[in-house]
């Protein structure tokens, strides 16, 4: 014959399975969410290489060592290796889009590999590809290209036209949107990855630009003057972020966006919830830039 359930046995029962679905949900994956703001990584540049610091500006590191300017760093997917967009001083070689793999010694420089100069590089959500802007000798204006993660077989994407800038790929590996210069106006444009189906998304007279995706694929965030906004997918829906702030970065569980607040007294990095709450100063004391999340990796 079975103990008897008194309340106080059903109310352990309960607490029990309490405990095993927070477990269940931790070991599924979900439990990044439960990662506080301030343990969060982040890479991020300042005047002297790109570093590696929680949140808190806890645990800093250096992460790269290379001659000239480097910063704009892009996490591959797994975390082990590092885009740079580096430019170098006038008359000295050695600019371009940078690949360095975390814990080795140098970098490789994937302009000259792939012939074509450029920056503002991003990985695809699979790390096999790179999206950039670049530009080939004989070009007038960088465009939007397309090349492997080792540096061949690179492919313009845009129009030599018109300018384009800040790609970034779709959580689907299907689309890039980014910034293009027309006629001195900054709008922003998503391309299906093989160069079709162009589509305007923004225009208007202010200054649209670094545009990135949420994880779900479902919102962008961008630069719109001094300022972020956050819009739908298609364009539809844009509401104010904050009234000052650039170069975001939304994180992998679509929880926070990292950005430069450009307030230098304590800082200048800032993070904010997708719907304009929460906004706390984060790296205090680091008067750097381009706030990029660690992936899980």
């Amino acid at each position: 014959m079975g103990t008897p359930r008194g309340p106080l046995n059903v109310a352990k029962g309960l607490a029990l399975l309490a405990v095993a679905v927070l477990l269940a949900v931790a070991c599924s994956g979900g439990g990044e969410k439960a990662v506080p703001l301030e343990k969060r990584w982040l890479a991020f540049a300042l005047s002297d290489g790109v570093y590696l610091a929680r949140a808190d500006g806890s645990g800093r590191k250096r992460l790269t060592r290379i001659r000239e300017f480097e910063y704009q760093p892009d996490w591959s997917p797994d975390a082990k290796k590092l885009l740079l967009r580096v430019d170098a001083a006038e008359g000295r070689r050695g600019g371009g889009v940078h690949l360095v793999t975390l814990g080795r010694e140098g970098a490789v420089n994937l302009s000259t590999v792939s012939g074509v100069f450029g920056g503002d590089p991003d990985w695809s959500p699979d790390g096999e590809r790179i999206a950039f802007v670049g530009k080939r000798k004989l070009e007038a204006r960088f465009g939007l290209y397309v090349m492997y993660a080792d540096g061949s077989r690179p492919k313009r994407l845009t129009s030599d036209a018109w300018e384009a800038q800040y790609p970034d790929w779709s959580p689907d590996g299907r689309k890039i949107v980014f910034t293009g210069v027309r006629n001195f106006g900054f709008d922003l444009y998503v391309i299906d990855v093989d160069g079709s189906n162009l589509r305007r998304l923004t225009q208007t007279p202010e200054e649209e630009n670094w545009p990135t995706w949420s994880p779900d694929a479902e919102k962008i965030v961008y630069a719109f003057g001094n300022g972020l906004r956050v819009m739908d997918a298609d364009g539809a829906n844009s509401t104010v972020l904050t009234e000052a702030g650039g170069e975001p970065s939304w994180s992998q569980d679509g929880r926070w966006i990292a950005f430069d607040c450009g307030t230098a007294e304590k800082g200048r990095m800032c993070a904010i919830r997708p719907d304009g709450r929460g906004r706390t100063r984060i790296l205090p004391g680091f008067d750097g830039g381009f706030p990029a999340w660690r992936p899980k990796g």
